[in-house]
């Protein structure tokens, strides 16, 4: 994929790019980068489509808000980097944390995204749920110290937690990524807490897909969310989060089959 930069107003966000034809644009997982769309871009630019991949604010070569935002500033990054690029309508997909963002840049602008995607999506409903998510937060923050003592704690824990074994290519790439969003990955994650998707979802009026894996991190969250919103497609796959990478051609073979519809 070619990798570019675009101007933003509090600096530059880096992204992937493969293929032409109508935009489609993926958000990523905290704590990942646009390489995880990496496997499954070949598959719809090879059906027609223009593929762009986001680092969001703050991870992989993407600069960070110079404050903690909250998912306003994460939808209005989103909006702020199609401008750059010209965009005027497009097809959004996030994935985990990028699906809140895509979420929130829709709610923002329902007019500009020909369809909506998620990939699994952390809708919190109640302040009970929020306060809940608080002790995860607290899982796998780190601070970096001069001997490499915090690599046990992360990136090797949440990786040996959430990938799948036997791929060591991804491990490799994830790790990068994890290390490139630095110790204040954590900002996304707060930011999806303290969401409130529940206002936007019953009045989304685009096509919607809700992606959803069997043994998904978010399974129970992305059902719920599917039976508030109008009209949308629902689609479980096997596997667990990191499908996009474990099974590129089923997770792009869905998306595909929506947009075609």
């Amino acid at each position: 994929m070619k990798r570019a930069y675009a101007d933003v107003s509090f600096g530059q966000l880096h992204y992937r790019e493969l293929g032409e034809g109508e935009p489609i644009l993926f958000l990523h997982k905290t704590p990942s980068s646009s390489v995880q769309f990496e496997r499954c871009a070949p598959f719809l630019a090879h059906a027609g489509y223009r593929v762009l991949a986001l680092d969001t604010p703050g991870f992989g070569l993407s600069d960070r808000h110079p404050t903690q935002p909250t998912m306003r500033e994460y939808g209005l990054a989103v909006h702020q980097f199609l401008d750059a690029l010209g965009i005027d309508k497009l097809h959004l997909f996030g994935h985990h944390t990028g699906a809140t963002i895509a979420l929130e840049a829709a709610g923002q602008n329902q007019a500009r995204f020909l369809t909506l995607g998620f990939g699994g999506i952390l809708a919190v409903e109640t302040d009970e749920e929020r306060d809940a998510l608080k002790p995860y937060l607290g899982t796998y923050l780190w601070e970096p110290d001069s001997r490499g003592e915090f690599l046990e704690r992360y990136p090797t824990k949440p990786l040996n937690d959430w990938l799948t074994e036997d791929d060591p290519e991804q491990y490799l790439i994830e790790a990068t990524a994890y290390l490139e969003a630095g110790p204040l990955f954590w900002w996304s994650y707060e930011g999806v807490r303290n969401h409130r998707p529940y206002d936007i979802l019953p009045a989304l009026t685009m096509p919607t897909l809700f992606l959803n894996q069997e043994l998904g991190r978010c399974h129970d969250q992305t059902v719920r969310a599917h039976a508030v919103t109008p009209g949308a497609k629902y689609v479980c796959l096997p596997g667990t989060s990191e499908g996009c990478m474990d099974d590129p051609a089923a997770f792009a073979g869905a998306v595909l089959a929506f947009l075609k519809a």
